[in-house]
């Protein structure tokens, strides 16, 4: 026969299975709220579902990420969600995701955010990213300073540094560039050698594993904060000059989503929320300007003409 346990034993156990029966149920709790809140600080919590960005890997996806950290946590404190920046690993995918609704927002480069308007009018820009107070910058042709080319004849047949196939400065500019004087580019440039990003660009031209090497102002700029050796490189010419980078709303985006994302990127102020002049030694994010879809005409036009 079974005894039933002393009265002090069952005082105690019945303790136990309280204590345990409350913690599950605070795990529980806690489980449910780490899903949808988060704490940025002491003073803001986060509510609501995620909206993520997906960002285009421009430069290193490493340095990349830890540059965007603090624009992440003023987005989050601002709009008061969760606001994931997802780094893709080409332009393509972010283009991709945004049109899906698997993100709402995407940063994109000027080229991708054209071809990603010409599917769905339902993209809408909301800010563009200015470099150290500018909104535009100059795309560049790039040389080794040793090689002592003069002109454009003589990289003829020569190998290209490209970043991305739908990068603006990377690809499209410098191929536009070359049959507005009169060249044919897949006949001009002897050999592409991809790099990803506009840095490893940069540092495969001094390595000598191209001849030259296209990049926008920024990048070059920017180099030697990451001990790129740009006094071995020189810009031969601009290919272009186009609209920065600029953080666009999807499909999946409420309206009341994109009108707070919009007040948030145009709110930026280094200065006064961190003190210091720009996030990032790559990015050098000083703000964002308004944008919208005339901002891109110019460069919509060109890439109607480069297909004809």
């Amino acid at each position: 026969t079974k005894l039933d346990p002393p009265p002090k034993e069952r005082s105690i156990f019945g303790i136990v299975i309280i204590v345990v029966v409350v913690g599950v149920f605070a795990g529980i709790g806690a489980l449910l709220i780490e899903r949808s809140n988060r704490v940025v600080d002491d003073s803001h919590v986060l509510l609501g579902e995620p909206i993520t960005i997906a960002w285009a890997p421009t430069v290193d996806p490493i340095l990349l990420e830890k540059e965007l950290v603090p624009l992440q946590k003023y987005l989050e404190k601002t709009m008061g969600r969760p606001v994931p920046i997802e780094i893709t690993k080409d332009y393509k995918e972010s283009s991709e995701k945004l049109l899906k609704g698997e993100v709402a927002f995407a940063l994109l480069p000027p080229l991708m955010y054209v071809r990603t308007r010409a599917q769905s009018d339902e993209i809408e820009p909301l800010g563009m990213k200015m470099y150290q107070g500018a909104a535009k910058s100059d795309g560049l042709l790039l040389v080794r300073m040793a090689d002592n080319v003069q002109n454009l004849e003589g990289l003829s047949g020569k190998r290209f540094c490209l970043t991305d196939e739908n990068s603006t400065t990377g690809n499209f500019l410098p191929r536009a560039y070359l049959r507005a004087q009169g060249k044919d580019p897949e006949k001009f440039i002897g050999e592409v050698v991809w790099t990803g990003d506009h840095n490893q660009a940069l540092r495969d031209l001094i390595d000598n594993k191209s001849d030259a090497a296209a990049t926008y102002s920024g990048a070059l700029l920017s180099a030697s904060s990451l001990e790129i050796p740009v006094g071995q490189i020189r810009t031969l010419t601009i290919t272009g000059y186009i609209p920065q980078d600029a953080i666009v709303a999807g499909p999946s985006a409420t309206k009341t989503d994109k009108e707070a994302m919009r007040n948030a990127l145009l709110s930026l102020d280094p200065k006064k929320e961190w003190q210091v002049e720009h996030l990032g030694e790559t990015q050098r994010i000083s703000g964002f300007a308004a944008a919208t879809d005339d901002d891109f005409a110019d460069l919509k036009k060109l890439e109607q003409e480069s297909k004809n």
